[in-house]
């Protein structure tokens, strides 16, 4: 399971507040403010992208016992962002967050025990991670916990518990889940085979992935409108826009102030 990109964090001002009280609080030792000003730097939102300072504002807070703030400097460890790559400080720092129930910690520390990095490789340990991770509603944990039943790891094979974990993924816009939804429609694995349903999966994806996610995507996509009828062609589309409606409803409701939480994306995983 490779990793292919960075860690999508929250909005990194938690609490409304503009850039520059945040600095103010997080100079003062202001834990949360600290969590927060150290993903501004991450992201390179509202100031200019630095990893040194990034990973400087996590581990005051992370000290401090702030969850966010430890899985965050468990993932700059991980990345070797901002920092000397370290698999075992990474997973500390993982482990950490997740024993407080941050649900971006418990998915690291699944992907952790997925890869073997860091602690020996244990496919049941990862399976607990991630689907603690999931049920929290994190969405790349969701398609990792629906890869994992795929594949029949660390957890007995099932198909439709695969389908229900990516199909949560998918709704929220995660792009590898959907690319997993439209290869199952397409295949009728766990699902009823639906050439227009597939179709309609894999132009989510080409509308929500980056551009390191849609290598193979243009051409599964070419290859199944050969296969489809006019009719089916529009079909699909109709279903595309109709899901993209609801995505973009679901990411509303997630980033309203009170359902604010940290997300991840940007990883294979899934297949």
């Amino acid at each position: 399971m490779a990793v292919v990109s960075g860690l999508i964090f929250s909005p990194f001002i938690s609490s409304g507040e503009d850039l520059s009280a945040i600095q103010q609080k997080a100079e003062q030792g202001d834990a949360i403010a600290q969590s927060d000003l150290g993903h501004a730097y991450f992201k390179g939102e509202g100031i200019s992208q630095d990893y040194r300072k990034a990973v400087k504002w996590f581990r005051l807070a992370a000290d401090q016992g702030n969850a966010k703030a430890q899985g965050a400097l468990g993932y700059a460890y991980y990345r070797g962002q901002g920092i000397s790559r370290d698999y075992g400080s990474a997973v500390k720092w993982f482990r950490l967050a997740a024993a407080q129930g941050d649900a971006a910690g418990q998915h690291y520390l699944g992907l952790a025990y997925s890869d073997g990095r860091g602690v020996s490789k244990d496919d049941e340990e990862a399976v607990k991670w991630f689907r603690l991770a999931a049920e929290q509603g994190h969405a790349t944990a969701q398609c990792c916990l629906g890869g994992a039943y795929d594949r029949g790891s660390g957890v007995l094979q099932d198909d439709q518990e695969a389908i229900k974990w990516w199909r949560l993924s998918a709704e929220q816009g995660f792009a590898w889940a959907q690319q997993s939804l439209g290869l199952a429609y397409f295949h009728g694995k766990g699902v009823p085979q639906n050439v227009s349903l597939a179709y309609a999966w894999f132009s989510q994806k080409v509308t929500t992935g980056k551009r390191e996610e849609l290598s193979n995507t243009p051409s599964i996509q070419d290859a199944l409108l050969k296969s489809m009828t006019p009719e089916q062609v529009a079909e699909g589309k109709k279903i595309s826009l109709e899901i993209a409606e609801r995505i973009e409803r679901n990411k509303a409701e997630k980033s309203a102030p009170e359902n604010s939480e940290e997300i991840s994306e940007g990883e294979e995983v899934g297949r």
